[in-house]
């Protein structure tokens, strides 16, 4: 498949290949390949239970803003603000450009938010571009 870039960016060509939906567990997996065999990136539903199930807090660790995600049980777990963060499969299973990522939503009060969530959500994401991810390790 073959995507250009947007209009107020320079266009670029890019050629997806399909690797599989979701990639949890393969070659393709970051987080098991670097972690090991119970490690691997998480699915777009559990970022969506985050979101649903946790509260989200802004805090300052050693002079870091961040969020805590509290969840039922009081475990947390932490995420930079306004980041992205891969999930293991695709957004749209028609369309290889995009896969679904956490987006933590935007730090701070900015005028664009009809640009971009002001909260979390589960959104599309380039595959070329280069996002953080989280791993999760199945017990």
């Amino acid at each position: 498949m073959t995507t250009t870039g947007d209009d107020w960016v320079t266009p670029i060509e890019v050629n997806y290949t399909d690797i599989g939906n979701p990639i949890a567990g393969t070659q393709y997996d970051v987080a098991h390949i670097q972690l090991g065999d119970n490690w691997r990136m998480p699915s777009a539903k559990e970022f969506q239970e985050l979101i649903d199930n946790c509260s989200w807090e802004r805090v300052m660790e050693n002079g870091v803003k961040m969020y805590r995600v509290v969840g039922p049980n009081g475990n947390y777990i932490h995420f930079r603000p306004s980041s992205y963060y891969w999930s293991s499969e695709l957004f749209n299973t028609k369309d290889q450009s995009n896969a679904a990522a956490l987006f933590t939503g935007v730090e701070g009060d900015f005028s664009f938010t009809n640009m971009v969530t002001e909260y979390p959500s589960v959104v599309p994401a380039k595959r070329e571009f280069k996002e953080y991810v989280r791993p999760v390790k199945d017990k």
